[in-house]
């Protein structure tokens, strides 16, 4: 439960600021204030990790599979509009 959130107004229809209590010890800064060890440190195993398969198996209900995108102009006839695709 938040006590005082950074909620949006009419008046202020942007997330602009949340004010922190605690000073400059937000974050990781209070637990090296504390001397405190978090129990999963951010990013601990997971940032630079590197990931091996074996054994993968694939299947597809059509006889054509390609993992490799169309040439480029081959799909699209006009650029992307401004904003983005819809469909996306």
């Amino acid at each position: 439960m938040l006590l005082d959130p950074a909620l949006l107004t009419p008046d202020d229809p942007f997330y602009r600021q949340a004010d922190y209590e605690e000073g400059l010890f937000i974050d990781y800064k209070l637990f090296q204030a504390q001397n405190t060890t978090p129990q999963f440190a951010f990013g601990y195993e997971l940032t630079y990790t590197t990931f091996k398969y074996s054994s993968l198996t694939f299947w597809s209900s059509s006889n054509s599979l390609s993992f490799l995108p169309p040439e480029h102009g081959s799909y699209m006839s006009n650029p992307a509009p401004e904003g983005g695709l819809e469909s996306l």
